[in-house]
């Protein structure tokens, strides 16, 4: 019944109280985790034979050998069904997973699902085909495939809303979080919450208990979800309040319950596989798939690095703004001692009390105790005493943005650290060879790009040097990991990565606004086409100031492209003492209410500032594919360059450091949507506005040898 190379292992266990009972091991060859796969239910279905047959069998127990008891389906799989558009074969899996795990509900003796760490997505739904599931006080349990653009598959929709309050599984579906042992058994899926070393005892006790049972636990599962309309008006108002056409799985999942709460659960498994057949094959969820995969390959690159570098277990801060008092943070957050240091007493402060905040924010949700903040905040050494810096394994350099401070600052630090000690620099923008020049050890130099808010922002960017050494890239890397980052490794050059890629998008925007183009338009169009906010409210949250330092680096580094004839309209308002929100006016003026987040309104003065007329309105498909175009393309030329290394790093920079679309997947993602051959004849109809829009030779070869990115 079971090979070494078979999924499932089967034991027997003689019990007192369950009689004879057979646990069920999912043991997955040759991998660190369980899944779910056509070979997987394959196998599960031919164990389900010999349960069915076996008359001495008095309870069935099914379990895990492995830490988590099943994280869900495969992936990659579900990713090559969806981008072939097969829709029958899809429906066709699908409908087999629904009769495989119909034949468990229905064996002939009582079941439990032993849940000894993470069940999520198909993982839950194989443990809800169980007449009861016992879990581990740590596991939790979760139905994350909104997260993937998609909505359980395997009966989740359908089991879940008969096992549970509907309008509670509802949520467990649209939100996507994994719930605790603990709110699962007050919800009444499971039956039990114990230690793990107690789950299979436990388990053995649930299945006496459920010997008179499981026909009332069955009949529910398979019966509607409830007969009253109100219920079902219910459903029906909260799936249209989660309409979104970017992200429609949870609307669909909601509506789909609603629409099978009266049916039985025979007639609901039906209408999910087709619904779930069409919604895999839909672009958001190819687009979000492919995310999740970019993020694994990502994750495994920094893992990779991580381990061939020094461990940090002392850093330092120079530099104590916002941005250092954000890096002190998270190194004192995570378990490393930083010493935050800066010429000025009141910056020092300043930087101390950021971190001060971050850490009393996470007290007040309630992710750290008041201890653990206190515990945290001793980890940051600002007493100025010289020991701490000689100690450090890695010192961050986060002064202000200007070469010659830059080269100073970091001169000095040089002197007073370890002939090993990485040194490394929070630039955004100035070349980190350039950098470099300053000190005489430039093989322990790089470039470490914080994203702003620090506690925020997932990426980090590490910049190598001509001269750096494999050795600093490695332990910068490690230390971004251990900071809870993902850092991502660029070579040097103007702008690294992801803010060139932004300014060319940016660029892009204030040509429109040279040629007349009213900029709340453009913002109102890109954000309806998936940004979190459009360019000219983008450029007031960043600061103006800081804006125009970028777009006159990005003018003298790469003239041909980004130096243009025309007086952008962020150097007039910047001209203006308008610096955006940190001043109250930018593009728009911000008014601060309440204690919250600025709230931007329209700023006449800044329209008459900008515009010598009227502004004027142009299609929402110019202004989405000039600025869309211009990003890609610039991401393209990044590729070809060499200053990013692969399109899964590329794409993953650019959302997880500008928030580009989740559901586009990424620029490079974004092309291959469109086909490389039409996005080409689309930045062809605006070469004439530029060489932002010329072609790379890379696009080119790729349209002439029908080739894709991924």
């Amino acid at each position: 019944m079971s090979t070494d190379q078979s999924a499932f292992k089967i034991t027997t266990i003689e019990s007192k109280q369950a009689g004879n009972v057979v646990n069920v091991i999912f043991d997955a060859p040759n991998a660190p985790v369980n899944v779910l796969n056509q070979q997987v239910f394959s196998e599960l279905d031919q164990v389900l034979d010999t349960l069915e047959k076996d008359q001495s069998i008095d309870g069935v127990l099914f379990s895990s050998a492995k830490s988590f008891f099943v994280v869900g389906a495969e992936i990659p799989a579900l990713l090559t069904m969806g981008k072939a558009q097969n829709v029958t074969g899809i429906h066709k899996h699908v409908r087999f997973a629904h009769a495989v795990l119909e034949r468990l509900q229905m064996l002939p003796v009582p079941t439990v699902a032993l849940i000894n760490g993470l069940a999520l997505g198909g993982g839950l739904e194989f443990a809800l085909a169980a007449d009861a599931r016992v879990m581990a006080s740590h596991a939790k349990v979760g139905l994350p495939e909104v997260n993937l653009g998609l909505f359980p598959g395997y009966a989740g929709t359908v089991r879940l809303p008969r096992m549970i309050d509907p309008l509670e599984a509802i949520e467990w579906i649209a939100s996507g979080k994994p719930r605790s042992a603990e709110y699962a058994l007050e919800e009444g899926l499971v039956w039990a919450c114990v230690a793990e070393s107690e789950l299979i005892n436990k388990g053995l006790d649930c299945l006496a208990e459920l010997a008179s049972q499981k026909d009332q636990v069955r009949t529910a599962k398979s019966s509607p979800i409830t007969a009253d309309a109100q219920i079902v008006e219910q459903m029906v108002s909260r799936a249209q309040a989660l309409k979104n056409k970017h992200y429609p799985a949870a609307y669909l999942a909601v509506n789909l319950i609603a629409e099978q709460a009266m049916r039985d659960a025979a007639e609901a498994s039906v209408a999910e596989a087709k619904a779930f057949a069409d919604i895999l094959t839909s672009p958001a969820a190819i687009n979000m798939l492919s995310v999740f995969m970019n993020e694994q390959a990502v994750a495994k690159i920094a893992k990779k690095q991580a381990k061939l570098g020094a461990n940090v277990a002392h850093s330092a801060v120079i530099g104590a703004g916002i941005m250092g008092g954000g890096i002190a943070y998270q190194a004192a957050a995570s378990g490393i001692d930083v010493a935050l240091r800066d010429i000025n007493s009141a910056a020092l402060e300043a930087g101390l009390k950021e971190a001060a905040r971050n850490l009393e924010l996470q007290v007040s949700k309630g992710r750290m105790s008041q201890d653990k903040a206190q515990e945290c905040l001793a980890r940051i050494d600002s007493s100025m005493v010289d020991q701490a810096l000689a100690k450090a394994d890695i010192v961050i350099e986060a002064v202000v943005e200007q070469d010659s401070v830059k080269q100073s600052v970091l001169a000095q630090t040089e002197s007073e650290v370890s002939n090993t000690t990485i040194i490394t620099s929070n630039t955004s923008t100035i070349s980190i060879d350039r950098l470099a020049s300053s000190l005489t050890r430039p093989q322990n130099f790089c470039g470490l790009h914080f994203f702003n808010p620090v506690p925020k922002m997932p990426l980090v960017e590490v910049i190598r040097g001509a001269q750096t050494s494999d050795q600093a890239v490695a332990t910068a890397v490690g230390f971004a990991v251990a900071l809870g980052k993902h850092p991502i490794i660029v070579n040097d050059g103007p702008g690294f990565f992801v803010n060139r890629v932004l300014f060319a998008y940016i660029i892009a925007a204030q040509m429109l606004i040279a040629e007349g183009v009213d900029y709340q338009q453009i913002d109102r169009v890109m954000q309806e086409w998936g940004w979190p906010m459009g360019p000219a409210n983008l450029s007031d949250v960043i600061g103006l100031d800081t804006m125009v330092r970028c777009l006159d680096v990005m003018a003298a580094d790469i003239p041909q492209r980004m130096a243009p004839e025309y007086i952008s309209a962020i150097h007039t308002l910047h001209k203006n003492q308008r610096l955006g929100q940190k001043n109250g006016a930018g593009f728009y003026s911000y008014l601060v209410s309440g204690g919250g987040a600025p709230s931007k309104v329209v700023d006449d003065t800044a329209l008459a500032l900008v515009y010598l007329n009227r502004p004027a309105e142009i299609s929402r498909k110019e202004i989405i594919e000039r600025l869309s175009v211009a990003l890609c393309l610039e991401a393209v030329r990044c590729i070809e360059e060499g200053i990013i290394e692969s399109p899964a790093e590329a794409d993953m920079a650019l959302l997880w450091g500008l928030g580009f679309p989740r559901f586009r997947g990424g620029a490079l993602r974004h092309i291959d949507t469109q086909g490389v051959r039409e996005f080409c004849a689309t930045a062809e109809r605006y070469a004439h506005k530029g060489p932002l829009y010329e072609l790379p030779q890379q696009l080119l070869d790729m349209r002439q040898e029908q080739n894709s990115f991924y």
